[in-house]
């Protein structure tokens, strides 16, 4: 054989192998996303991020009236129609005080359907500063991740106890300073 006609069947052969590879790969058609569907044509699996807007209260106030909640910032219910896998969570958090002073920030992201804490707490601190952030977050390893469940039908919100199950961030702060954030999810729909 000369070496054209090697070089072809090499060629051939890496063609298929890696048409076989990319194209007929298992994750490969449509996936959906905050509502949306998308068609992925790659071997990779699709993952979805939602970033929820600010958050912003004041440190010792309670943001909801909700029994317990004296120290959540922020929390939100299912928004997929289908079940989730959390594969990673941030949150960003600014804290400020009218003058300078003893600043700290501790923080958690929790998921009241699993076993919390999504971010174990985190912690900083500054003295006498006016502001301070705090970044936290938690990227699962490789092939693990957090479930998290779709939306609960009425019946079911009132038999956990009133509120749907939810992502919620935990903070303390000096009371009377000024806290904003936001917080983002990575994370995988999974099939019905």
């Amino acid at each position: 054989m000369n070496r054209t006609v090697a070089f072809a069947a090499v060629l051939l052969a890496a063609a298929i192998l890696f048409g076989s590879a990319c194209g007929d790969s298992a994750h490969a058609g449509p996936y959906s996303c905050r509502g949306q569907t998308l068609e992925n044509n790659g071997p990779l699996v699709p993952v979805c991020s939602k970033t929820f807007g600010s958050f912003s209260g004041t440190c010792g106030t309670p943001a909801y009236s909700f029994p317990d909640w004296g120290d959540v910032a922020w929390y939100m219910v299912p928004w997929e129609s289908n079940s989730i896998t959390i594969i990673s969570a941030h949150a960003s958090i600014l804290i400020s005080a009218p003058s300078s002073h003893d600043l700290y920030i501790e923080a958690m992201i929790g998921n009241s359907y699993s076993p919390d804490p999504v971010v174990p707490f985190q912690f900083t601190s500054r003295p006498s500063a006016a502001i301070l952030t705090l970044d936290l977050g938690y990227q699962f390893p490789a092939g693990y991740g957090m479930p998290f469940p779709a939306p609960s039908t009425p019946t079911q919100i009132k038999a956990i106890g009133g509120v749907d199950y939810h992502l919620d961030l935990h903070l303390s702060c000096p009371r009377g300073a000024k806290y904003q954030g936001y917080v983002t999810i990575d994370y995988l729909v999974n099939p019905n």
